[in-house]
């Protein structure tokens, strides 16, 4: 049996501003310069809205409305 296990990243967790997000899961990324949390929808390009830093991916996760924060799929 797999055992997926959610981890919360460190760094700034911004919720969708996706109409379309319902909860599920999504492409994660992650500015290298402040840190910001989003899913890629939120911002489907390279450059961070908040401080024009660079965007990189950082996996696969759900966004969870009771801690507000991003949960980051691990496979192990």
């Amino acid at each position: 049996m797999k055992v997926i296990t959610l981890e919360i990243p460190l760094g700034v967790h911004h919720e969708s501003t996706d109409s379309c997000y319902s909860g599920g899961f999504v492409e994660v990324t992650q500015c290298g310069d402040c840190k910001a949390i989003q899913d890629y929808w939120s911002n489907n390009s390279r450059i961070c809205k908040y401080c024009g830093g660079t965007l990189m991916p950082n996996g696969i996760g759900r966004w969870d409305k009771q801690t507000k924060q991003w949960q980051i799929r691990q496979n192990t």
